[in-house]
């Protein structure tokens, strides 16, 4: 194109030249790296706060299960454990063995007899132990710091690490525990009720029902009967009616001794109509090993037992929360004579039975407890790396030196107040 004296020729562009090239290529790999940086970034926090979320969820999750059972334990209906079980007695379930006896409650899981005692009924039945606690060795407060040793721990596999621990009574619990965590092992009545539709038959041992109700009740399954003065715990053993249950030993012997009964002979009718029927409770918590490392694992007694032994057996362990790597107990006693119901001191469970030589001396120490404090040591997910400043958390005024796995920890603590052991 010409314009006067001044030519401008136009020229057509076939390429890249080598060092432009270079240049361009050189530019899209910091974009890309930073953009590799960006997304890095932003999937580590997202894993770290995701992590957090969970422990946080599976933390207060796992409180909640705990709390729930504990604050029921000692529940039999309208009289609680201190009625039905008075601590000046001593253990015999009945006269003559030595004059003492307990307040109305009948214990039909003894055997034969009813002089039995009542720590001869299956350990699941003994409803006179509504809580128990025990302790891990070494895991007291003030003791030493306790070292986990390893994030992917195994069943720790000896009875004597948690002092009397009735080991067989737990279906072999040693073998599914792991080491460092407390047990804990609850009774009740379930706060499900239903009442009888009309006077029990204590000679035959039936028990009228709704339809609706009886349909709910397992064969060889643990209940419980209260009228508010009485109580008594059996194992249904037939169920002769879609409107009728029958509890075991062909009756509901409500008697001390021949002709003698529980109460004013002058009372006409026992286990009248609006008696509440209640299903029998046995719950333990522990930490054991589930499909993704430590958890918290709960057992209770089977649900839809086949044979009569079964029916006072544990069901198999329910894995409630993953990543609950301990759990610590302590128990909030009342010590003060009588009792008012407000805790004195939290103790580690192993000193109130230290020394006890006797079984009625374990009972009355345990029969102090008002509330449980529990601290669970809850961790993350394996692929979130947490720098730690320092490797020791405390659980429950424990000092525990933690793995070194890169996973984020929290603890989390809750008091709970057992209401059934309360007046206030």
């Amino acid at each position: 194109m010409k314009d006067g004296k001044y030519s401008i020729r136009l020229q057509t562009q076939f390429g890249l030249s080598m060092v432009e090239l270079m240049i361009a290529i050189a530019l899209g790999v910091v974009l890309l790296l930073g953009l590799v940086q960006i997304f890095g970034g932003v999937r580590a926090s997202f894993n770290a706060a995701d992590s957090r979320a969970r422990i946080q969820e599976n933390g207060r999750f796992a409180l909640e299960f705990i709390r729930r059972d504990t604050r029921m334990a000692g529940h039999f209906g309208c009289r609680n454990e201190f009625h039905h079980f008075p601590s000046t007695v001593a253990r015999a379930l009945e006269p003559p063995a030595n004059g003492a006896l307990d307040s109305g409650f009948s214990n039909h899981l003894v055997g034969a007899g009813n002089l039995s005692i009542r720590d001869n009924a299956p350990y699941t039945t003994q409803a006179h132990r509504p809580i128990e606690i025990y302790n891990y060795a070494a895991t007291a407060p003030g003791n030493a710091t306790y070292v986990i040793a390893s994030a992917t721990p195994a069943a720790d596999g000896t009875p004597a690490n948690w002092a009397g621990l009735p080991d067989a009574g737990l279906g072999t619990i040693s073998a599914r525990a792991v080491p460092g965590s407390d047990i804990l092992v609850l009774r009740y009545f379930d706060e499900s009720t239903t009442t009888v539709t009309n006077s029990v038959n204590i000679a035959t041992g039936d028990i009228p029902l709704r339809t609706v109700d009886a349909a709910d009740v397992d064969l060889f399954g643990l209940y419980g009967l209260t009228d508010c003065n009485l109580a008594s715990l059996f194992q249904i053993t037939a169920l002769p009616s879609p409107t009728v249950v029958r509890a075991a030993d062909g009756g509901l012997n409500l008697q001390r001794a021949a002709g003698v009964n529980w109460f004013d002979t002058s009372i006409n009718e026992l286990y009248g109509r609006g008696t509440m029927f209640y299903r029998y409770q046995f719950v333990v918590y522990y930490i054991g090993v589930g499909v993704n490392g430590p958890a918290l694992f709960r057992q209770t007694l089977t649900e839809a037992p086949t044979t009569s032994a079964a029916g006072v057996q544990l069901s198999a362990p329910v894995e409630v929360v993953e990543g609950v790597e301990m759990m610590q107990i302590l128990a909030g006693i009342d010590t003060t004579a009588p009792r008012d119901d407000f805790v004195n001191r939290y103790v580690d469970p192993g000193t109130l039975t230290a020394g006890a030589g006797t079984a009625t001396q374990i009972d009355n120490a345990f029969r102090q407890v008002s509330s449980l404090r529990i601290s669970l040591l809850v961790r993350g997910n394996p692929q979130t790396f947490t720098p730690r400043t320092r490797n020791t958390i405390v659980v429950g005024d424990l000092n525990v030196t933690l793995p070194n796995d890169g996973r984020a920890r929290q603890t989390y603590d809750m008091t709970i107040g057992i209401r059934n052991r309360l007046r206030a």
